[in-house]
C-alpha cells in the first residue's frame, strides 16, 4: 500500500521549449508551490542554469547528436526572468526539467506553462538585439539602420507605441496583459526577405499568448496593434471590410488624421457615389488601399458611433454571412428617429454620416 501511495503521488515534470522561447512555470498545490525556484530567478553556483532545474537535450532521430544550451532573458510574462533554450547543432529538442515533484495527496493541484515556441518566430531572428516596453519586446537586427543612436529611438518609438495601445484598451474597455513581439526591419526589401512576405501583418497563437508585430517602416502606430486587440473579442468575423476598417477607426480614435485626406478623395470620387455597401464588403481586396481603408474606418466609425461598441462586438462575433449578420444587429435599432429595417437604409446613413462629419474631429478622443 506504502509504495502504491508513492507511485501516486510521484510525478517527473518535463517542461519542453522548442529551440528558442522564453517560459515562467508554477505547479502548486492550495497551500504553496511545489516547483523548487518556479521564477528561474535563484543561481547560487553562478553555472547559468536556475537552481533546480536540468537541461534535457533529445534527438529527432538516433545518430542526430542535437546540442542545445539555457539562457536567461530578462523579459518575463511574471516576475525578473525568462529562461529559453537555444539549439546549437543538428535536429532535436530541448526542455528543462524538475524531478521529482511530490504532489500533495487529496488537494487540488494545478500545473500552469507560459511559453513562446521559437518556429513562430521569423528564421534568423533569434539572435537579434531585444528592447522591452510596457507593452511590447521589440527585435531588431545587430546591424539596424533604423537610426544611429538605436536606444534614444527606441525610447520614442516604443513610447508612442505604448501610449496608443494604453488609449486603445481603455477605449474598448478590454484587459490585454500580454507583452506583443515588435518586428523592426531595416526596409521594405529586408523584411520580406526575413518574413517571406509583404511588410504591415500580424501573427497570433492566442492558446500560446503569441502576438507579433510585423510593421512597415513608418507604418501608424496603432494600425497593427489594433489587429492584435481585435483578438480580445474572441470568435471574430474574418471580414476584411469590418477588421481593416477596426484597425482605421482605432487609428483615428487616437489621434492619427493619416487617412483623413484620403478619406475626402474618396468620397469625393465617383466611386463612391456608386458605391454598394454588399459589393464594397464582398469585394473589398479588390479596391485600391487608398480608396477602401478610410471608407472601411468610416464604416466601422458609423456602426461604433452610432450603435455603441457593445452592439459592435455582438455583430463581430456572428457567424452568419456579413450581410445577414448585419441585418440582425443592426437593422432593429432607431438612432435620432432614423429607423433602419434593409442594408440599404443603413448604406445610406453610414454615407450621409462620413459626408455631414468628414471635417469633424469627430474619430478623436476627447481633448
Amino acid at each position: 500500500m506504502k509504495a502504491k501511495m508513492v507511485k501516486k503521488i510521484w510525478k517527473i515534470v518535463s517542461i519542453l521549449i522548442l529551440l528558442v522561447g522564453g517560459l515562467t512555470n508554477s505547479l502548486f498545490s492550495e497551500e504553496a508551490n511545489l516547483f523548487t525556484n518556479p521564477g528561474f530567478e535563484v543561481d547560487e553556483n553562478k553555472n547559468g542554469i536556475p537552481d533546480g532545474w536540468n537541461l534535457m537535450k533529445v534527438d529527432n532521430k538516433p545518430g542526430d547528436n542535437f546540442d542545445a544550451e539555457i539562457h536567461m532573458s530578462d523579459v518575463a510574462h511574471s516576475g525578473k526572468r525568462s529562461l529559453y533554450v537555444k539549439g546549437k547543432s543538428a535536429r532535436g529538442y530541448g526542455s528543462v526539467h524538475q524531478s521529482p515533484i511530490y504532489l500533495v495527496p487529496n488537494s487540488t493541484n494545478k500545473e500552469e506553462k507560459i511559453g513562446k515556441p521559437s518556429f513562430f518566430y521569423p528564421h534568423g531572428t533569434a539572435n537579434w538585439k531585444i528592447y522591452t516596453s510596457k507593452h511590447y519586446i521589440f527585435h531588431y537586427p545587430p546591424n539596424s539602420t533604423r537610426a544611429k543612436d538605436m536606444g534614444q529611438y527606441l525610447a520614442s518609438y516604443a513610447g508612442l507605441r505604448d501610449e496608443t495601445f494604453e488609449k486603445s484598451v481603455s477605449f474598448l474597455n478590454i484587459n490585454f496583459k500580454d507583452r506583443i513581439d515588435f518586428f523592426l526591419y531595416n526596409s521594405d526589401e529586408h523584411g520580406k526577405q526575413v518574413t517571406g512576405r509583404n511588410l504591415g501583418f500580424v501573427k497570433y497563437n492566442i492558446p500560446n499568448h503569441i502576438y507579433e508585430i510585423h510593421e512597415k517602416p513608418n507604418q501608424s502606430p496603432g494600425h497593427e496593434t489594433a489587429h492584435i486587440l481585435y483578438t480580445s473579442f474572441g470568435t471574430v468575423t474574418h471580414s476584411s471590410l469590418i477588421g481593416e476598417g477596426f484597425a482605421v477607426y482605432m487609428n483615428w480614435k487616437c489621434g492619427d488624421n493619416t487617412f483623413k485626406g484620403r478619406l475626402r478623395r474618396s468620397v469625393g470620387s465617383e466611386e463612391f457615389k456608386t458605391l454598394s455597401l454588399r459589393d464594397f464588403e464582398k469585394n473589398f481586396r479588390s479596391f485600391h488601399c487608398d480608396f477602401s481603408y478610410p471608407l472601411a474606418g468610416s464604416f466601422v466609425g458609423f456602426l461604433i458611433e452610432e450603435g455603441g461598441l457593445d452592439r459592435f462586438k455582438t455583430f463581430i462575433k456572428q457567424t452568419h454571412p456579413f450581410e445577414i449578420s448585419i441585418r440582425q444587429v443592426y437593422c432593429r435599432i432607431e438612432k435620432r428617429g432614423i429607423h433602419y429595417t434593409t442594408i440599404e437604409d443603413i448604406e445610406k446613413n453610414w454615407k450621409n454620416y462620413i459626408i455631414s462629419h468628414i471635417n469633424e474631429g469627430v474619430y478623436k478622443f476627447s481633448r
